[in-house]
C-alpha cells in the first residue's frame, strides 16, 4: 500500500483547501484503506486532474490507470515546493529590505526578478489567507522607477538630517577647539557626501543598463518575428506562382489529346443514336407479334384457362408451404446461434470479471495475512499464559514447602529439582531459537522474493511505457503515411 501513501503525500502537498481528511497509515484496517481510496478518488477532480480514477483500480493495482495519476500527481508537488520555496524566498528578502538592510549581489541577481512591487508593512501578526501574486512586465518598470525615485528622495534626505547634524558638531567643536578642527570634520563631511553621490550614480547607471539589456532583447525578439512572417509571405507568393505555371503548362500540352478524344465521343455518339433507331424497330415488331399471340390466347375456351389457374394455385400453395418449413428451420438455427453467441462473454465483461476477480484476491490475501497474524498472537498469549501458570505453580510450592526448606535433605532435592527445571528451560530456549532462526530464514527468502517481484514489475511497467509510446509513434507515423 506505498501507492496509497505516495498519493496521500503528493495530494496534502498539493491541495491546502481542500475539505477531506486524509491520513494514512500502515497499521490501517481494510476498511479504512477502502475509505481512504474513495476519498483520494473523490479529491482528484478537486484538484483538477486529468485523468480518471476508480477505488477497485487502486486496490487492484492498475497499473495502466494509475501510472498516469502518479506522475500527474509528482509534477504537482515538484511544482508546488518550488513555488512554495520562491514565495517564502521573496517574502524573507521584501521583510530583509523592510529593515533599512542591503542585499548581496548574489542574493540580487537570484531575487531580483521575484520581489513584489507593492506589499504594505502589516501592522499585526495574523494568518496568511491570499498567495503572493508574483510581478508582471508592467509592474517590474514601475517597481524600477519608484525604487529609483525612493532611493534618491532617500538619499537627499539622509544627506540633508547628516550635513545639519555636521554643521551643528563642527560649530560647538569650532567653539572649543578652534578652526583646525572644524576643517577636518568639514573635509570628512566632503569625503562622505562624495561617497554618498557615488553611490547613487552607480546604482542608477546599474538600473539604466539593465533596463537597456530588456529594451534590446525585445527588439531582438520583434526583429525576428518579422522576419519570420516576411519569410512565410515570401514562400507562400512562389508557391502560387509555380502553380499557376504549372497548370498553364498543362493546359498547352494537352489541347491535341482533348481534340481527339471529342472526335471519338461523336463517332461514340453516333453509333449509339444508329442502335437506338434499330432497337426501337425491332420492339416495335416484338409489340405487334405479342398483341396477335394476346388476341389468339382470349380466344380460345375459358375452361382450359380455369384448369390452368387451378394448377397454377396448387403449385404456388405447395411452393409457399415449402418456403415456410425452411423459413422456420432458418430461425431455429438463427435462435439457437444467438444463444451461443449471448452466452459468450463480451470483452468489456472479461475485463470487469477480470477486475473484480483481482479485488477479491486481494481481499482474500489481507485476510489471510489479518488470520495468520490473529493466529500467532493467540499462540503467543497462550504459550505466555503456560509460563505464567508454571511460574505461579512454582512459587505456590515454594511458599508451601518454605519450612521444609530449612532441612538439608531438602535443601538437596530441591537444588536437583531446580538444576533439572533449568535443564528443561535451556531446552525450551534452544527450541524457540531454532524455531525463531527458521522463521528469520524464511523471512529473508520471502523479501528475497518481493524484491525480485518488484523488478519484475519495475520492468513491466518499463516495458509497457515504451510500448505505448511504440504504438503512439506507430499511430503518427501511419497518419502522415495516410
Amino acid at each position: 500500500m506505498l501507492i496509497i501513501g505516495g498519493m496521500v503525500w503528493c495530494i496534502s502537498l498539493c491541495a491546502g483547501n481542500v475539505e477531506v481528511d486524509l491520513l494514512y497509515s500502515e497499521n490501517s484496517t481494510i476498511g479504512q484503506k477502502i475509505t481512504l481510496t474513495e476519498k483520494i478518488v473523490k479529491v482528484l477532480p478537486e484538484i483538477k486532474c486529468p485523468y480518471s480514477l476508480e477505488p477497485h483500480q487502486i486496490q487492484g493495482l492498475d497499473a495502466f490507470h494509475i501510472h498516469p495519476v502518479i506522475v500527474w500527481l509528482v509534477k504537482e508537488a515538484g511544482y508546488v515546493r518550488e513555488r512554495l520555496g520562491d514565495e517564502t524566498l521573496n517574502f524573507a528578502v521584501y521583510q530583509f529590505e523592510q529593515q533599512g538592510w542591503t542585499l548581496g549581489d548574489e542574493l540580487n541577481e537570484i531575487c531580483g526578478s521575484g520581489v513584489l512591487p507593492l506589499v504594505k508593512k502589516s501592522r499585526k501578526v495574523y494568518r496568511r489567507v491570499i498567495r503572493m501574486q508574483y510581478p508582471t512586465e508592467t509592474n517590474l518598470k514601475t517597481k524600477i522607477d519608484s525604487d529609483i525615485s525612493k532611493k534618491f528622495s532617500e538619499d537627499e534626505q539622509i544627506n540633508k538630517e547628516l550635513e545639519e547634524e555636521d554643521l551643528l558638531i563642527i560649530q560647538e567643536n569650532d567653539e572649543k577647539s578652534g578652526i583646525t578642527y572644524f576643517s577636518e570634520r568639514g573635509e570628512q563631511m566632503i569625503d562622505k557626501k562624495y561617497q554618498k553621490d557615488m553611490r547613487k550614480e552607480e546604482t542608477k547607471d546599474d538600473l539604466e543598463e539593465e533596463f537597456k539589456k530588456l529594451e534590446l532583447e525585445e527588439n531582438c525578439v520583434n526583429t525576428q518575428i518579422e522576419a519570420a512572417e516576411m519569410l512565410v509571405v515570401k514562400l507562400q507568393n512562389e508557391l502560387k506562382i509555380i502553380e499557376e505555371q504549372n497548370i498553364s503548362k498543362e493546359i498547352q500540352s494537352k489541347p491535341k489529346e482533348i481534340f481527339e478524344e471529342m472526335k471519338t465521343l461523336l463517332s461514340e455518339r453516333d453509333e449509339l443514336k444508329a442502335v437506338e433507331r434499330s432497337f426501337k424497330f425491332q420492339c416495335r415488331e416484338e409489340l405487334s407479334k405479342l398483341e396477335q399471340k394476346i388476341e389468339e390466347i382470349e380466344g380460345n375456351n375459358e375452361e382450359s384457362l380455369n384448369e390452368e389457374n387451378k394448377n397454377g394455385k396448387n403449385l404456388k400453395e405447395k411452393k409457399g408451404e415449402i418456403l415456410y418449413l425452411e423459413i422456420a428451420s432458418l430461425n431455429k438455427e438463427i435462435a439457437k446461434l444467438a444463444r451461443q453467441v449471448g452466452a459468450k462473454p463480451s470483452q468489456a465483461e472479461m475485463a470487469q470479471y477480470q477486475r473484480r476477480f483481482v479485488e477479491l484476491c486481494n481481499q482474500m490475501v489481507t485476510k489471510h495475512h489479518e488470520t495468520k497474524r490473529q493466529y500467532t498472537q493467540y499462540n503467543t498469549l497462550v504459550d505466555v499464559r503456560t509460563f505464567m501458570r508454571q511460574e505461579i505453580d512454582l512459587l505456590d510450592s515454594i511458599d508451601r514447602q518454605r519450612d521444609l526448606a530449612q532441612r538439608e535433605e531438602y535443601i538437596d532435592s530441591l537444588l536437583e529439582n531446580l538444576q533439572k527445571i533449568a535443564k528443561g528451560i535451556d531446552e525450551i530456549l534452544d527450541k524457540k531459537l531454532f524455531k525463531k532462526r527458521s522463521i528469520q530464514e524464511q523471512r529473508d527468502q520471502l523479501q528475497e522474493q518481493l524484491q525480485s517481484l518488484l523488478d519484475k514489475q519495475r520492468l513491466y511497467t518499463k516495458t509497457l511505457a515504451e510500448f505505448q509510446q511504440e504504438c503512439q509513434r506507430n499511430e503518427f507515423l501511419r497518419r502522415k503515411l495516410e
